[in-house]
């Protein structure tokens, strides 16, 4: 009996000495805050400036949720008179998203994603143009839905900090047309390309 619990005693120690140590807690999420430039494909937009806060959480080391949230300005191009005459002032867009994140590239320090998404944002107008009696009128434009596909990739600083960049094409599906009080102006949409620039945290 006592030669039993030695024994025993022995191989729990070997077991003990030998078993790999704990995992480190796996990181699994990533929050980016960066600035934007937005390029549309509409005429009547100068190019836009923002910036977007982005929460990702990885499912597997290939696949992650994202929830997107933002704010982007696009000036009106001044007297674009295939719209109307006098045309002026800006939109801002706010918009919330989520998209479905695949990674295709992890070569340390070095990781690269694809990322297809949907995402709605609320708009909010201060441009303005001239009617047919040259009377100054708001220009409005609804709400909008969009799809968007991109690529981002971050270089890391640190084991929690890195720089991040990101290139996206948005897809406006809403067929919007630019109202005024006199009716609406023709059609429009905030179709374009972005870039992003700016810093990530993994935890």
């Amino acid at each position: 009996m006592k030669i039993s619990v030695k024994l025993l005693l022995v191989i729990v120690g070997l077991a003990l000495a030998g078993a790999p140590a704990a995992p480190a807690a796996e990181i699994n999420h990533d929050i980016s805050l960066g600035g934007l430039v937005f390029l549309p494909q509409d005429g009547l937009f100068s190019t836009g400036l923002g910036g977007e806060l982005v929460y990702r959480y990885w499912l597997s080391p290939f696949w992650g949720l994202t929830a997107t949230f933002g704010a982007t300005h696009i000036g009106v191009k001044h007297d674009r008179l295939q719209v109307a005459p006098g045309t002026s002032g800006s939109f801002d867009l706010f918009p919330l998203g989520g998209d479905l994140s695949c990674n295709i590239i992890d070569l340390d320090p070095v990781r690269l994603n694809v990322n297809l998404g949907l995402g709605y944002a609320l708009v909010s107008s201060s441009a303005t143009c001239l009617n047919i009696v040259n009377e100054r009128v708001d220009m409005k434009l609804d709400d909008i839905y969009y799809g968007t596909v991109g690529l981002d990739g971050d270089w890391a600083l640190t084991k929690h900090w890195g720089l991040f960049a990101a290139a996206q094409y948005r897809h406006d599906f809403s067929k919007n047309k630019i109202q005024t009080v006199d009716g609406p102006l023709r059609a429009t949409e905030f179709s374009g390309f972005s870039l992003q620039l700016g810093l990530r945290c993994n935890f």
